[in-house]
C-alpha cells in the first residue's frame, strides 16, 4: 500500500493517489484525496475487504500514516497493545500484519506500478475531462480498476487465498473507523472534540458515569459508542443539549 503524489488530474494541482497491490495477483486498487491522508487510506482498505476480504498482512513504508516511533501510553501497555498509528490500530484490530519496507529499492515494483498509473490513469481522465476528485473517485471505482485488472492481474503461484471473509456478524463499518476512548460525564454524556453524544436510558448493558467507552466514528462521519463491544443506544446533541437531527 502506498501514495503516490502526482498531478494526476492534469490541472498543475498534485493529488495523491492511494493505491493498493495485491502482491499474489497483481490486482490493484486506490482512491485520489487532497493528501496522503489516513481517511483516503482507511478507505481504500475498506472497499478492499469489502471485495476480496481482509488481508494477511499490508506492506508499506515508513511514513507517518503506517509507522509510529512513539513510546506506548499507559492505555496501549494496559490493552497490551503495542504503539500504533491510526491506521495501524484498524490493522491491529483486523489481524493485519503490517510490514514495512527499509528502502527505497525494497518498494521497486510498487513505484513500478505507479508510473503506469501515471501514463494511463491521467490519460483516460484526460479524454474523459474529469477535472475534479470526487468525478476521479467514481470514475476510478465504476471503470478504471476493473478494466486495469482484467488485463494486468496474474493467476497466482498458490491457489491458496488468504484473505479472510468477514462473518454476517461483523460489521466493517465498526473496524475500519477511528478509535477513542472516552469518558461518560454525570449527565450521561460523552465528548469528542467538540462534539456530544447522549446516552440513551435503555441499554442492553449497565452505564455509570466515570465508565470508559469507545467511540468509533465511522468513515460517514457519524459517532457510535460501544462498552465491552456492545454498541449504546445514544444520539448526538450540541453544545445547549438539544438533539442534533440525522
Amino acid at each position: 500500500m502506498d501514495g503516490s503524489i502526482h498531478d494526476w488530474l492534469g490541472i498543475g494541482k498534485d493529488y495523491c493517489l492511494m493505491n493498493v497491490l495485491d502482491d499474489a495477483t497483481g490486482a490493484s486498487y486506490g482512491l485520489l484525496d487532497n493528501g496522503e491522508t489516513t481517511f483516503i487510506a482507511l478507505q481504500v482498505l475498506f472497499d478492499w475487504i469489502n471485495k476480496y476480504g481482509i488481508p494477511n498482512s499490508i506492506y508499506s513504508d515508513y511514513k507517518s500514516l503506517f509507522y509510529t516511533g512513539r513510546e506506548f501510553t499507559i492505555e496501549e501497555q494496559l490493552a497490551g497493545i503495542p504503539a500504533l498509528t491510526e491506521f495501524g490500530r484498524v490493522c491491529y484490530s483486523l489481524g493485519i500484519e503490517m510490514i514495512f519496507a527499509s528502502s527505497a529499492q525494497a518498494k521497486g515494483r510498487f513505484e513500478r506500478w505507479n508510473s503506469i498509473h501515471q501514463d494511463r490513469l491521467i490519460v483516460e481522465m484526460k479524454l474523459k475531462n474529469i477535472k475534479d476528485i470526487d468525478t476521479a473517485n467514481r470514475f476510478l471505482k465504476g471503470y478504471y480498476w476493473e478494466k486495469n485488472n482484467s488485463k494486468f492481474s496474474k493467476k497466482p503461484l498458490s491457489p491458496d487465498d488468504l484473505h479472510v471473509v468477514l462473518t454476517k456478524e461483523q460489521d466493517l463499518r465498526n473496524y475500519v473507523c477511528y478509535y477513542r476512548e472516552c469518558k461518560v460525564y454525570r449527565d450521561f454524556t460523552v465528548r469528542l472534540n467538540n462534539r456530544f453524544l447522549q446516552i440513551r436510558a435503555n441499554q442492553h448493558i449497565e452505564v455509570k458515569p466515570g465508565d470508559k467507552v469507545m467511540v468509533k466514528t465511522r468513515l460517514d462521519w457519524s459517532l457510535h459508542v460501544f462498552k465491552n463491544n456492545v454498541e449504546l443506544n445514544c444520539h448526538e446533541i450540541n453544545e445547549y443539549g438539544y438533539k442534533i437531527s440525522a
